[in-house]
């Protein structure tokens, strides 16, 4: 009974945490592709000096974001239950 409830629990924080990643990671891509293309039209992007160092710009945009609304949803658990429906 004991393991049929652990796994359970286990299979609903794998879910929410699925719902919180399946959310949130195609708004931190946009919103790295925002940021991305406002750095290029306004040439700011020549200012980092090296292209090798777009990767991890651009990861650690996506990563920041992806934290940002894990650490909302954290705050906030009564909205989780969207994200699973």
């Amino acid at each position: 009974m004991e393991k049929v409830m652990a796994e359970n629990n286990r299979s609903g924080v794998v879910n929410v945490i699925k719902g919180v990643l399946l959310k949130s990671v195609p708004g931190s891509l946009f919103s790295t592709a925002l940021l991305l293309s406002y750095a290029y039209a306004s040439q700011l992007i020549y200012t980092i000096g090296d292209v090798r160092q777009l990767g991890p710009l651009f990861l650690g945009v996506v990563v920041g974001a992806v934290l940002y609304s894990l650490v909302g949803f954290l705050l906030k658990p009564t909205y989780g239950l969207l994200l699973t429906a």
